[in-house]
């Protein structure tokens, strides 16, 4: 007879045993599965993160233990007056991973707080708990205005994605203006997270003090005819660009940029200038298909051309 004896028993014993008698004749044996049950233990707990609105981010939560632990997420609003952490069920936004960690999608400041998770089995008489606290900080909103609301049509246009423009993949609002006309456009950026910056940039990624500098030097705008100011309210900063007498080379892509200490937003706006075609030049007769002119036709033409073929008469 033979026994096996385990000393301090745990997890790692769990397993098939074979016990296996032979003699000069035969051999046999026989196996046995030893089951053992244990109170949860921590494979990955969860870890403290920082975050920005719109990104992802994922909590760890992974136990062993036998029977297999099962996994609770709750979550503690960071409130003086909440004290009580609500269960997490899963959500579009919210979602409990097959191994019970936790996957947060398209985040949003009201995604800060504590977030518990909490493993327990019918062995353990209370739950292991872990907890982790997630910041999210919140980018600028940005959009563009045309205050004067003069604009000969303003229509939706999507810069192709397979373009080489830096653009690319952008929706962007099309203005359409006439020549001579104005406007004003108003870069609005609304956020919590301060300092908060506004400004106005060119296409080829000039910053608006640049854009200033450059119109003194190169000619590049004109100064008289652009104006360039900035407005403060509580959570939002005003960029308005005025331009008088707009012309062709005012068309373009214009951005513009909402900055905190978070990143950055952006949005944009084309403004295409409608004007007279310019008056040909070096323009002549190569060819004469008529088969009759008369003399006020060559008068009002203003330039030399033979007329062949019959001559009209009166």
């Amino acid at each position: 007879m033979s026994s096996l004896i385990i000393a301090n028993i745990s997890r790692h014993h769990q397993g098939t045993y074979t016990c296996m008698a032979s003699s000069p004749i035969a051999t046999t044996n026989v196996s046995e599965f030893l089951s053992v049950k244990a109170t949860p233990q921590w494979l990955l707990k969860p870890v403290d993160q920082d975050s920005v609105s719109g990104e992802s981010l994922t909590l760890d939560c992974q136990t062993s233990g036998q029977p297999p632990p099962v996994i609770r997420w709750k979550f503690l609003k960071n409130e003086p007056y909440r004290n009580e952490p609500i269960p997490i069920l899963s959500s579009q936004q919210i979602h409990v991973l097959e191994n019970g960690s936790l996957f947060l999608r398209a985040l949003e400041p009201k995604h800060s707080g504590i977030y518990i998770c909490d493993a327990s089995n019918e062995v353990s008489k209370h739950p292991i708990e872990s907890r982790a606290y997630v910041t999210v900080s919140s980018l600028p909103k940005v959009s563009i205005q045309n205050t004067l609301g003069n604009a000969a049509a303003s229509i939706p246009n999507l810069i192709s994605k397979g373009s080489n423009s830096m653009y690319r993949g952008f929706t962007l609002d099309r203005l359409i203006l006439h020549k001579g006309s104005q406007t004003q456009l108003m870069c609005s950026v609304i956020g919590l997270e301060q300092p908060m910056v506004a400004e106005w940039l060119r296409p080829n990624g000039e910053t608006s003090d640049e854009w200033n500098e450059k119109s003194k030097t190169k000619n590049y705008l004109d100064s008289s005819r652009i104006v360039l100011r900035e407005e403060s309210k509580m959570n939002e900063k005003r960029a308005y660009l005025y331009i008088s007498h707009v012309g062709r080379m005012d068309s373009g892509i214009y951005c513009c940029m909402g900055i905190n200490t978070n990143g950055f937003q952006v949005s944009f706006i084309e403004l295409l200038v409608q004007e007279p075609p310019d008056m040909p030049v070096n323009f002549r007769a190569q060819e004469i298909n008529s088969q009759m002119c008369d003399e006020r036709e060559k008068k009002m033409l203003k330039m030399p051309i033979v007329c062949s073929g019959h001559t009209h008469t009166r």
